[in-house]
């Protein structure tokens, strides 16, 4: 297992938050989906993840009855701030690459991995609030 997740491995959570954990998965998909696009000399529009925030799964999931059900949690809250700035970073690096700066846009990829990383962090802290102990 991801060691992020062992702080959380002796604790138990209700059916309803399984979506949390399907949820980290699928913005990590993103994410590679993202890298892999850029690495591609001329990007294929076809192989890019969903640009528009209110379209990508982790986006709709967040606006969304499951997601909203978390709002009260401030890691929540820092979680749909940094859910934008991903994509803000993302669609960023996209037109750069798509304008010719294709190295500059892979230079900056590891700043996308980065607050992806910290929307990890976000996700695991609202996993814990919800969380029962075993």
């Amino acid at each position: 297992p991801d060691p992020l997740w062992e702080p959380v491995r002796n604790l138990r959570w209700s059916r309803d938050d399984f979506s949390l954990l399907a949820m980290s998965m699928e913005h990590r998909r993103w994410v590679k989906q993202l890298a892999a696009g850029l690495a591609l000399t001329v990007i294929d529009s076809g192989l890019l993840p969903v640009m528009d925030i209110r379209d990508c799964r982790f986006g709709r999931w967040l606006q969304g009855h499951e997601g909203q059900r978390y709002s009260e949690i401030a890691a929540f809250q820092a979680m749909n701030a940094l859910h934008r700035d991903v994509h803000e970073l993302g669609k960023t690096l996209v037109d750069r690459h798509r304008s010719g700066h294709v190295e500059q846009a892979r230079a900056d990829l590891p700043d996308v991995q980065e607050l992806s990383r910290r929307m990890q962090e976000c996700l695991q802290a609202v996993l814990i609030a919800v969380a029962k102990p075993q």
